[in-house]
């Protein structure tokens, strides 16, 4: 054990704490990396103000819906009707189908069923001396 700890200061002199270094191969190369790490900082300097920007609104919607919370009810109101509206347009575009055809009944027999259907019910119904 005592050993192993020995050990350790002699590895960890050895190690560099920068890492190991890199030694430039190509100026050329040197300034394409250093244009292309600048492209990328611009890019995400831009991401970064899009997103800031977006936080700010997203911020500000809600400050306003929590001072007026009857415009959340008739913003979702809105979106609502304006969904079941896009459905129904969308419903008339679409060709209409044929639809099945009743079957030709007998207006007298199918009164007498409803008749005999409502006066079984009653029996049931009925009080029970």
């Amino acid at each position: 054990m005592r050993r192993h700890l020995m050990l350790l200061p002699i590895a960890l002199a050895g190690c560099s704490p920068q890492g190991p270094t890199r030694e430039p191969a190509d100026p050329a190369t040197n300034a394409t990396e250093a244009e292309a790490a600048a492209i990328a900082n611009i890019e995400d300097r831009a991401r970064i103000d899009v997103l800031q920007n977006r936080v700010v609104a997203l911020e500000r919607e809600v400050g306003e819906l929590k001072a007026n919370p009857q415009a959340l009810d008739l913003d979702l109101l809105t979106q609502r009707i304006e969904r079941l509206e896009a459905g129904a347009i969308s419903a008339a575009t679409v060709p209409a189908t044929k639809s099945p055809r009743a079957t030709p009944v007998d207006s007298d027999a199918a009164q007498r069923a409803v008749d005999a259907a409502i006066a079984e019910r009653r029996a049931k119904r009925a009080p029970r001396d």
